[in-house]
């Protein structure tokens, strides 16, 4: 994200994203992703305030929640106003299916030729693969090397498990070893 975000330095550059967050449900509704693009994309360029007061007054004055074919409409007008727009949903895979179908159909209304979806979830979601099967697609699996790196650092950094490990090389190893094990099954 960073990287996206640095290189997009000019308004000209729409850039909206939101991470998924399986304890997070109530907050991940359709209707909230939408707005929340819609707000991220306003806020990077202050000359399209206007889509956004005119939702408002829709709403008569922010008295009622705007539905979702007016937050739609609204975040594709704001996306006409940028060269491109990227969109980028990570952790797919923890938004429930019932808010992730109405979701992408709803991205898609909006995607047009400048905007681009970028979507992180691991891979065992079969309406995923269905949807997103005819895109690119870059398979991302963590090395055993890198998680018990990984690990081994997280131990060393936390001064209570530093200490409670100190002279147990053995049972740092098993916790390495389970930990690693377990995220390779993911």
């Amino acid at each position: 994200m960073d990287q996206l975000l640095e290189a997009a330095g000019n308004d000209d550059i729409g850039i909206a994203y939101i991470y998924c967050d399986y304890a997070n449900q109530n907050d991940q509704t359709t209707e909230m992703i939408i707005a929340s693009f819609a707000k991220q994309l306003s806020i990077r360029k202050s000359s399209i305030c206007g889509q956004i007061q005119k939702l408002y007054k829709e709403c008569h004055d922010g008295m009622i929640r705007p539905d979702l074919v007016r937050l739609t409409e609204t975040l594709r007008n704001l996306c006409k106003e940028f060269k491109q727009v990227f969109f980028v949903l990570d952790a797919l895979d923890e938004c429930v299916e019932k808010v992730r179908k109405p979701l992408l159909d709803q991205l898609e209304k909006v995607d047009r030729p400048i905007v681009r979806l970028f979507l992180t979830s691991r891979p065992h979601l079969l309406d995923m693969d269905e949807r997103c099967g005819k895109y690119p697609q870059i398979l991302i699996t963590a090395k055993s090397q890198d998680i018990r790196q990984f690990l081994q650092k997280k131990i060393e950094e936390d001064a209570l498990l530093s200490r409670r490990m100190r002279n147990k090389e053995s049972l740092k190893d098993e916790v390495i070893d389970t930990i690693t094990s377990k995220a390779m099954d993911m």
